[in-house]
């Protein structure tokens, strides 16, 4: 099986966690798999000596003209989602990019014979744009490479946790720390023995110059960032989210992050982020509270932190995700 791959960027986050990742994975883990990249001089010739597509996150009209090039050539095409790309937050820096592409997304879902996504929730959102309700729609969630980090990341190199309280996220996510704003500034005031780490963006938003226990760290390429994360073993990683359909549909992907650190996570009571190991905010407890949870006592993240670690080794490494993947490539070129 040879797999033509067509994506907006090969190496970026998403591509690490939905494309490029992946794929390479199971290009070592299954005889007779391999892909190409596909990103120019895209034609008829050029795709049909492939045995299917794989298209990530395709929204604008080239994506169309492939999806439709593919449909003319029966030449059987997935695509990949992981963000609500219909309905973008206006405080989203991308929000004006994908409003003026919506009647090509729609368009483009609707061409693809299989739809691949990240969450059930972008599964149910995805659903009311088909006209086709019987269209294939497969929740294949991130997963955890455990191999690639296997080097570093084992029995023998646990490090010390430290009094860090970290966030990661760019300027996307904004409107995201408003929405726990004074929940921060009370965390910053309570306990000024806490680093609190914000990594790749500075919390302007927050007010956040007035305490000199608020720090930010340059944003780093993927490997190094996850090296740092590992080394700098955070006690706590918190990832809120403000309470619309694009967050709702994310995926968990910062808790696979927080895990890889050995600390404990906090993330918002949506449905994509009940799962074992992760401490909840929402309608029953507060931001502050689920942090002063483990601020007040760090050897409470213990438990926690295995609770999670169990759950991703049990159903959400690369390699138990990626057995999906396969199956749903061979239903299509079978």
């Amino acid at each position: 099986m040879k797999i033509a791959y067509i994506t907006p960027e090969t190496s970026d986050p998403l591509a690490f966690y939905r494309g490029s990742g992946p794929l390479g994975a199971m290009r070592k883990s299954y005889e007779n798999f391999d892909y190409e990249f596909v990103l120019s001089d895209i034609n008829w010739a050029s795709l049909r000596k492939f045995d299917m597509i794989f298209i990530q996150r395709p929204f604008q009209a080239e994506h169309l003209e492939i999806v439709d090039m593919a449909n003319k050539w029966n030449i059987p095409i997935v695509g990949d989602f992981d963000d609500w790309l219909y309905d973008l937050p206006t405080s989203n820096p991308a929000y004006r990019a994908f409003t003026k592409n919506k009647q090509n997304f729609a368009q483009i879902l609707n061409g693809l014979d299989r739809i691949t996504v990240a969450t059930q929730k972008l599964a149910d959102l995805i659903k009311m744009l088909l006209l086709d309700q019987n269209k294939p729609i497969d929740v294949i969630p991130n997963a955890y490479d455990e191999k690639l980090f296997s080097k570093y990341r084992h029995n023998g190199n646990i490090k010390d946790r430290k009094m860090i309280f970290g966030w990661r996220g760019g300027n996307s996510h904004l409107e995201d720390l408003l929405s726990v704003k004074q929940d921060y500034l009370n965390l910053f005031a309570s306990y000024p023995d806490w680093q609190f780490v914000f990594i790749a963006q500075t919390p302007w938003i927050l007010d956040a110059h007035k305490f000199k226990n608020v720090q930010t760290a340059d944003p780093l390429k993927i490997m190094e960032y996850f090296k740092a994360l590992h080394d700098t073993a955070p006690t706590v990683m918190a990832h809120p989210l403000a309470d619309n359909n694009f967050n709702r549909a994310k995926s968990m992907c910062s808790w696979l992050e927080a895990t890889h650190a050995r600390a404990a996570f906090i993330g918002p009571d949506f449905d994509e982020f009940q799962r074992d190991g992760i401490t909840n905010y929402g309608k029953d407890k507060s931001f502050f509270d689920c942090a002063a949870y483990f601020l007040d006592n760090p050897k409470r993240i213990v438990e926690k932190f295995w609770q999670s670690e169990n759950y991703i080794s049990k159903n959400l490494t690369l390699e138990i995700v990626n057995e999906k993947r396969m199956q749903i490539f061979k239903a299509l070129v079978s």
